[in-house]
Formats: C-alpha cells, sequence, structure tokens
C-alpha cells in the first residue's frame, strides 16, 4: 500500500465543531460554520494536500447521521 502522509495527517468533519485542527481558525456563515471554507484555509494557509472527501454514518437513536469528512496530509 502507498504512503499517503508522511509527516502530519488531519482529518475534519461535520460532525462537530469545524476548526482548524492546526490554527484554530473557524468561520461562520449565517449561523453555521461553512465547512469548505475551513478546508480551503488548511489547503491555502497551511499548504495541505486534500486526500479524501467522503461520507460518513453514525447511527443512533434518532435515526442514521451523514457527515462529510476531509483528510488533509502532507
Amino acid at each position: 500500500m502507498p504512503v499517503v502522509a508522511k509527516q502530519e495527517m488531519y482529518r475534519l468533519s461535520t460532525d462537530g465543531t469545524l476548526v482548524c485542527p492546526i490554527s484554530g481558525f473557524t468561520t461562520y456563515n449565517g449561523d453555521s460554520v461553512a465547512f469548505n471554507d475551513v478546508c480551503n484555509h488548511i489547503l491555502s494557509e497551511h499548504k495541505l494536500k486534500c486526500l479524501h472527501v467522503g461520507q460518513e454514518t453514525h447511527h443512533g437513536d434518532h435515526g442514521p447521521w451523514h457527515d462529510t469528512i476531509a483528510v488533509f496530509g502532507k
């Protein structure tokens, strides 16, 4: 299996507080934090590569919850 990140790797998810895991950057778009703004910040300010974007499903008392995740690294 190929190595996808040698130095560092970070995961961002819509399941909680959307904050840059490196600098703490966050942005609000109306009443919610914009996932794409935090992703763009990680790409442009920290020069990381986007390694994966996908969906994650959690099953709970009120049915399934669907979240978007992005993984960054270098």
